[in-house]
């Protein structure tokens, strides 16, 4: 149940915004955030992203890229509270932070191995704003690495001055 509200809290934080970018300062393009040259370094595939706006997509059966953006309208105290549930993860959440970003790994439970998603996301939030890069895969042998998804936040934090 812990793990169900990490990744939930982790999730709130980026759907919850874009209701209130449309009401403040410019919101940057997902897409770009990052180039498909730095993705093609990261995580060493060629993303042919679709989308615009909020949230930019790289889908094939094999993973799937998601690189969102929005305006933070997170009540005072829920990051806090999100990160005070991570850092005490079960079994299934890992949940790091490197200054200003924060990642998380998260897998299914066993019974659930085969067919559940593995997730690397890293997010950052700068002037207001929150962005995150999220990859999925469709199996344990394939989770990316957290310094490689971290790469790309670093970016995407660098662009949203």
């Amino acid at each position: 149940m812990r793990n169900v509200l990490i990744v939930a809290g982790l999730f709130a934080l980026l759907s919850a915004a874009p209701a209130s970018a449309q009401v403040n300062a410019r919101v940057p393009d997902a897409c770009s955030l990052v180039t498909a040259q730095e993705v093609r370094s990261a995580l060493n595939v060629w993303p042919a992203f679709s989308g615009g706006g909020g949230a930019c997509v790289h889908e094939t059966a094999e993973m799937r890229i998601v690189v969102r953006v929005a305006r933070d309208s997170t009540p005072p105290g829920l990051e806090a509270r999100s990160f005070g549930m991570a850092e005490h993860p079960g079994p299934y959440v890992q949940v790091q932070r490197f200054g200003g970003v924060i990642c998380s790994q998260s897998r299914p439970p066993p019974m659930r191995a085969q067919d559940g998603d593995y997730r690397t996301i890293c997010s950052v939030m700068r002037n207001r704003l929150v962005a995150a890069v999220e990859v999925t895969m469709p199996g344990p042998q394939r989770l990316v690495p957290v310094d490689r998804v971290r790469r790309l936040a670093d970016l995407m934090a660098r662009r949203m001055i």
